[in-house]
C-alpha cells in the first residue's frame, strides 16, 4: 500500500504566505535610533516581494548568496525572505566578528551581493579590499542620514521602488536556504548550510507547546542576531504564528531592552545570558505583566540570574540549548507536569537549573568519547554529549574539519560534556576543551563558576585550566566585582572552600574590570588564559 498523501514540499516561503494572508495588519516594530518604527505584515510582504524582483533585476542568480551585513531590523527580515523565498541562500555576517573573520566568511559564502547598513559600509569596504569590485553593494542608509551613494553602490530603497514584484516560490525541501557560521575561540568560523527543510522543522518545532509554543497571540523580541543561527528561529517563527515581531536594532544596551519589553508587552525573548545580566537589573519596577517566556542559551545562566528573572517577572529563565549545528533550540529545560508536593518542587528546580529535555526531533546522547559507549543515566558519569536529527547537520561546508566532528556511525560531536539522570534530563558539566582534569578527577569549570557566582561581590566570573607539572591541571578563576563592592581574594576563596570540593579550589584568582568575549557573547576562555600568561610574566 502507498501514501495517498500529496508530496508537498517544507519551503520557507509558507510562512510568509500564511503570515500575509492571515494577519496582515499585524506589526513589526523596530527599535531605531530616531525611534520607534512600525511596519505591517502586509506592507512588509509588500516589500519583500519587490526586494525578490530587484534581486532578478541586478542579475543574482539562482542559487548565489545574499549577504546581509548589519543589525536585526525589518529591512534585513525582507532581505532573508527574498532571498530564501527565490532559491538563494541568505547570509547573515557577523557584525561582531573580528574583521578578518568577516572577510573569510564573506569569501567562503561567495557572497554575490551584500546588503549594508550605512554605519557599516566602511567596515565592508576595507573587508571586500581589492575584491570589492566582485561583489555588489546594496546601501541602506540610517534615519535622518543623507549621504552620497558611492560609485558602484546602489540606494536600497531606490532599487526597491525601481522592482517589479516577485511571487515568492521554492518547489525543492533540500535547497540550500541560509548559511552561519558557528563561532568559536580557536581557528576560522565553520559554515553551516541550512535546507528549506531544517529550516521548516525547527519553526514548526518553535510553535510547539512544549517548546516555546509561540502563537498569533505573543509578542516576540529576538535578543540574538540573525548571525547565531537564523536568529535562534525566533523571527520565522513570529512570521509563520503571525505573531507581532519587536526588532531590537543596534541598541542592545539594558535600559534600551528594557525599555522594549515593557512598552511592547514582550511575551517571548531570548539571548544569552551576558545579555539579561545587562537587561533583568533594568526590568525591576517596570511593567514585565505581558511576558510568558524569557530563554537564556549560549552558556549555563547562574542560579542568581534565574532568581533575579523570577524576582522582576514572576517567571523563570527557561535554559535553553543547542548549537550552529543542531539549529538553535535542541533541548530545553521545561518543567514536566506532576502533583505538588516538597520533592516535585526540588524536581523541577532541578530541571530548570539544567539544560532539559530534547525536543522532538532530535537524538541526543551522552557516551564515552573513545567508546562510544553510552553512559548510566545516573546523573553522575560524565560523556560526550552527540546529536543526531533532521536539523542536525552532516558535515561543515567546505571544511576539512568535518572528518573530525562525527562520529564513524554519523552522530554530531557537540564538544559539551554532559551528564543525563534517570529521567533523561540533561546537565552540561564543560566543553570538553574546558572540563578540568586534576589528579585524574574532573572538575567542572560551570559548577565552580556557579559557585563563585553565589558570593554577594561577584557579578561574573569565568574558571579555566592551566598545565601543572603536579596535578596535570589546575583550575585558575577569574572574576569581575559588582560596581563599588570590594572582592578580598582570600575571603572568595574561603567562601569557595565551604561549597566544592577542597581540590576544587583555584590556585589562582585574577579581579578583572571585565570579562572578554566572543563574537556570540561567551565568554572568551582563550583571551583570558593569555591575561593569565601575561600577570604570570
Amino acid at each position: 500500500m502507498e501514501s495517498t498523501m500529496r508530496d508537498t514540499p517544507l519551503t520557507v516561503p509558507h510562512f510568509l504566505h500564511r503570515c500575509a494572508a492571515y494577519f496582515p495588519e499585524r506589526q513589526i516594530v523596530a527599535a531605531t535610533p530616531s525611534g520607534t518604527q512600525r511596519v505591517t505584515y502586509g506592507e512588509w510582504a509588500a516589500r519583500v516581494g519587490c526586494l525578490a524582483g530587484a534581486l532578478d533585476e541586478l542579475g543574482v542568480r539562482a542559487g548565489a548568496t545574499v549577504g546581509y551585513y548589519g543589525w536585526n531590523s525589518p529591512i534585513q527580515l525582507e532581505t532573508y525572505f527574498a532571498t530564501v523565498g527565490t532559491g538563494r541562500v541568505f547570509h547573515s555576517i557577523n557584525a561582531r566578528l573580528p574583521t578578518d573573520h568577516v572577510g573569510y566568511t564573506v569569501r567562503h559564502a561567495e557572497d554575490e551581493i551584500i546588503v549594508v547598513q550605512r554605519s557599516l559600509l566602511d567596515s565592508l569596504e576595507a573587508v571586500l579590499g581589492e575584491g570589492r569590485e566582485r561583489v555588489q553593494v546594496v546601501v541602506v542608509p540610517e534615519p535622518d542620514d543623507e549621504f552620497p551613494v558611492h560609485a558602484g553602490r546602489f540606494d536600497y530603497e531606490t532599487v526597491l521602488s525601481a522592482a517589479s514584484p516577485v511571487e515568492l516560490s521554492v518547489d525543492d525541501e533540500l535547497l540550500a536556504a541560509s548559511i552561519c557560521y558557528s563561532g568559536g575561540t580557536t581557528g576560522l568560523p565553520k559554515a553551516v548550510v541550512y535546507s528549506h527543510r531544517a529550516l521548516y522543522l525547527h519553526t514548526m518545532s518553535l510553535l510547539q507547546t512544549d517548546n516555546l509554543g509561540v502563537s498569533e497571540r505573543d509578542v516576540v523580541l529576538p535578543l540574538v542576531p540573525m548571525a547565531h543561527a537564523n536568529g535562534w528561529g525566533l523571527p520565522q517563527a513570529a512570521v509563520a504564528a503571525g505573531a507581532t515581531l519587536v526588532l531590537p536594532g543596534r541598541d542592545m544596551s539594558g535600559p534600551g531592552i528594557a525599555e522594549l519589553i515593557a512598552s511592547e508587552h514582550v511575551s517571548v525573548s531570548a539571548a544569552v545570558p551576558t545579555v539579561w545580566t545587562r537587561v533583568l537589573p533594568e526590568l525591576a519596577g517596570k511593567d514585565t505583566s505581558a511576558v510568558r517566556e524569557l530563554c537564556s542559551g549560549g552558556s549555563a545562566a547562574s542560579a542568581r540570574l534565574m532568581d533575579l528573572a523570577r524576582e522582576v517577572t514572576g517567571r523563570p529563565l527557561l535554559q535553553v540549548w543547542g548549537m550552529t549545528e543542531t539549529g538553535a533550540f535542541a533541548a530545553l529545560a521545561r518543567e514536566r507536569s506532576g502533583t505538588d508536593g516538597p520533592e516535585i518542587e526540588a524536581r523541577a528546580a532541578a530541571v530548570r537549573a539544567s539544560q532539559g529535555f530534547p525536543v522532538l526531533g532530535i537524538d541526543m546522547r551522552v557516551v564515552d568519547p573513545e567508546t562510544l559507549t553510552v553512559v548510566p543515566r545516573d546523573g553522575e558519569t560524565i560523556g560526550e554529549l552527540q546529536c543526531h536529527g533532521p536539523s542536525v547537520i552532516s558535515s561543515y561546508h567546505d571544511d576539512a574539519r568535518s572528518a573530525d566532528a562525527f562520529t564513524v556511525d554519523g552522530w554530531l560531536r557537540t564538544g559539551d560534556m554532559a551528564v543525563v539522570d534517570a529521567d533523561g534530563c540533561l546537565k552540561l558539566v564543560d566543553r570538553t576543551k574546558d572540563v578540568i582534569k586534576s589528579g585524574g578527577e574532573w572538575i567542572s569549570s560551570i559548577d565552580l563558576e556557579h559557585a563563585l557566582l553565589a558570593h554577594p561581590a561577584v557579578a561574573s566570573a569565568a574558571v579555566f585550566g592551566v598545565p601543572s607539572e603536579e596535578w596535570g591541571e589546575r583550575p585558575v578563576a577569574c572574576v569581575v566585582p559588582y560596581e563599588g563592592m570590594p572582592l578580598d581574594p582570600d575571603e572568595v576563596l574561603r567562601h569557595l572552600s565551604d561549597r566544592v570540593a577542597r581540590f576544587w579550589v583555584p590556585d589562582h584568582l585574577l579581579i578583572l574590570d571585565a570579562l572578554p568575549t566572543t563574537a556570540v557573547g561567551k565568554v572568551d576562555k582563550k583571551a583570558l588564559r593569555a591575561t593569565f600568561v601575561n600577570a604570570k610574566a
